[in-house]
């Protein structure tokens, strides 16, 4: 639209020039005609003029002329010369024609018959007739300092007419006339007037004016149409192409919306490796703006890419996809990873390449995860085959112990007739058995037995899937049965027995089950468990000694389970981060950063709590879930 007003502007423009063109040539033709014109009539005036001054000297060189005295021609009543009426021998009269009066007859012969009419004037007249008008006495008075030809257009009863007007010079011959008025030779004595009517020149400069008004309003029509067709096509030029521009916008902007919409970073490089393209994940990345990053070369609008170059030409030189996955780098103290892929242009001769950066890491970590879980199952699977495996032997063990206690420590018949048999004393048996600490070693072979068989019972319940255990649990029970699992955990290269722990339980009464799942909550238990466990072996305690303070309690519709050790504490900060996927704050070989960010994942994502963290460097670090009741 805004170029269409343009153009309209443009074409209102040019109609206007062509028609100051037109009105311009117009009027200089029609001016040029009116002063052909007005030169003809003053060259019909000085004719006139000339013709007077001609006849007027041959008469005056002739001395006047005679003719008979008619009604038509009556004596010259102002002419004072000797023999001006005489009477011939035929005894006709006769009176003299000087100049002036032969010219005053003769103009009054073509005032008749063609309306040009002149006479001889003077300030000083001897005839009251020749007392000259006020534009003739003008001009007379100034004869003597501009004794030239004056000459201009003027109106007479309603008509326009030119005006002409010469000096009169007294010639020899005038004399004869006008001596007696005081008049030298050479002297200006009066003018000769012409009035030549313009109204038959008047009538051919209209005829003139008419066709020439004709002629150029139609080359003006002619000019206005070709101006309003050149517009109009024009016009749908450029709405086609403002319309194709338009088109081209959306689609432009479509294009970059779906291209900035990714959350991948694009960049577009030209065949010298110079950025083409930047688009917004590349400004977020890059804190470089597209107007500040397109025209730059890529290392140094992304320097990572510094070990990419050889790839990205060596790519659009084979015009073949090239892909490089798991790049590393470190992002706020964290491994991030990367998948590069290059795509050479090979459209329509357009040379270059797109760079596509996927940030992997959460790929990455998924993986990691869904491999730690199977790895996990795969355990869990084991540990279920093995102690059904054990639960065999142990149930021979603790039987066959029971046995023995029965038929070496009762006074059953059986043992007493057996004793006799052998004539042995069943009571000296029996001293003999209590000195040497039998009954006491059957107790504790007993006793293990029964330990043994609740940790495979443990250990079977938390090798279950978690699908077959989604149900209502007394999360206390929970807690305790995952505490006496940590019991059993010892390992010479950790430096820790958890037996060797104090366990503080701080739980509420009547805590109403939650629906979870068990074995999970276990899981999540379990590695805050150990990791505490770990976490104090690294501090050396002087008064105190290593403590877990386990509290579960109800907040607003919310179990709250803390889990609390008094080992080394966390150090890094935001202490949320080490939820990151493979964060560990533990040495180099020790801790794949994996089970924190399992247990939150368990937490968060499959039971719809909270998991947060507390500590204090080398004094304590609380870990707080929160389980929804409904």
């Amino acid at each position: 639209m805004k170029h269409y007003h343009k153009l309209l502007l443009f074409g209102l423009l040019l109609a206007v020039i062509w028609t100051m063109s037109i009105y311009f040539f117009h009027n200089r033709i029609v001016e040029a005609e009116k002063n052909n014109i007005y030169r003809t009539a003053l060259k019909e005036a000085e004719v006139a003029f000339e013709k007077d001054l001609t006849y007027r000297r041959w008469v005056a060189g002739l001395g006047g002329l005679y003719a008979e005295i008619s009604t038509k021609l009556p004596p010259n009543e102002h002419l004072y010369v000797p023999n001006r009426d005489v009477t011939t021998t035929g005894g006709k009269k006769m009176t003299m024609i000087n100049p002036a009066y032969m010219m005053r007859m003769v103009y009054g012969m073509m005032d008749k018959e063609a309306g040009l009419h002149g006479h001889i004037t003077s300030l000083n007249p001897i005839r009251p007739a020749n007392i000259p008008t006020e534009w003739e006495a003008e001009v007379l008075k100034s004869f003597p300092s501009n004794p030239s030809i004056f000459h201009e257009l003027a109106m007479e009863n309603g008509k326009t007419v030119l005006h002409f007007m010469r000096p009169l010079i007294t010639e020899k011959a005038c004399l004869k006339c006008h001596a007696q008025q005081g008049y030298k030779e050479g002297e200006i004595r009066g003018g000769i007037s012409v009035t030549v009517p313009m109204s038959g020149y008047q009538q051919t400069l209209d005829a003139f004016i008419i066709k020439t008004n004709i002629s150029f309003l139609t080359i003006w029509i002619a000019g206005i149409i070709f101006i309003t067709g050149g517009f109009l096509m024009l016009s749908r030029y450029e709405q086609a192409r403002s319309q194709a521009e338009e088109e081209l916008g959306k689609t432009k902007n479509y294009l970059a919306n779906i291209i900035n919409s990714m959350p991948s970073i694009l960049v577009g490089v030209d065949p010298d490796g110079n950025v083409t393209h930047w688009n917004m994940e590349a400004e977020k990345f890059s804190n470089l703006s597209s107007r500040e990053a397109v025209g730059r070369p890529l290392a140094e609008a992304l320097p990572k890419m510094q070990d990419e170059l050889e790839k990205i030409l060596a790519a659009m030189k084979k015009r073949s996809i090239a892909t490089d996955s798991m790049q590393t780098r470190i992002n706020g103290g964290i491994t991030r990873y990367d998948d590069i892929t290059i795509y050479p242009l090979i459209a329509n001769g357009v040379q270059g390449a797109v760079i596509r950066i996927d940030d992997v890491t959460e790929r990455i970590y998924l993986e990691q995860m869904m491999i730690q879980s199977e790895k996990m199952m795969s355990v869990g699977g084991l540990a279920a085959g093995m102690a059904h495996e054990i639960n065999n032997p142990l149930a021979g063990i603790m039987g066959h112990a029971q046995n023995m206690q029965k038929r070496l420590l009762s006074d059953m018949e059986k043992n007493k007739s057996v004793a006799a048999e052998c004539d042995i004393s069943l009571e000296q048996l029996h001293q003999y058995l209590e000195k040497r600490q039998i009954p006491k070693m059957m107790e504790g072979i007993l006793e293990s037995g029964k330990r043994a068989a609740k940790i495979v019972s443990n250990m079977l319940n938390f090798s279950r899937k978690s699908e077959s255990d989604c149900r209502h649990h007394h999360l206390p029970e929970l807690l305790d049965n995952t505490i006496e699992l940590a019991a059993n955990d010892y390992n010479l290269k950790k430096h820790y027995d958890f037996r060797k722990i104090d366990i503080v339980r701080q739980y509420a009464p009547d805590i109403p089950p939650v629906f979870c799942a068990g074995t999970e909550i276990q899981q999540v238990f379990l590695n805050l468990l150990k990791n505490g466990a770990e976490a104090m072996t690294e501090k050396e305690y002087e008064q105190d000694s290593p403590k877990f303070i386990c509290r579960i309690k109800i907040e607003n519709d919310m179990v709250v389970i803390e889990i609390e050790d008094n080992g080394s504490g966390i150090t890094i900060e935001p202490k949320s981060r080490i939820f990151d996927p493979f964060y560990t704050s533990k040495a180099v070989g020790k801790g794949t950063g994996l089970g924190l960010s399992v247990s939150y994942f368990i937490i968060a994502d499959q039971h719809n709590g909270v998991m947060e963290v507390e500590s204090v460097p080398g004094e304590w670090t609380r870990f707080t879930i929160k389980l929804p009741l409904k």
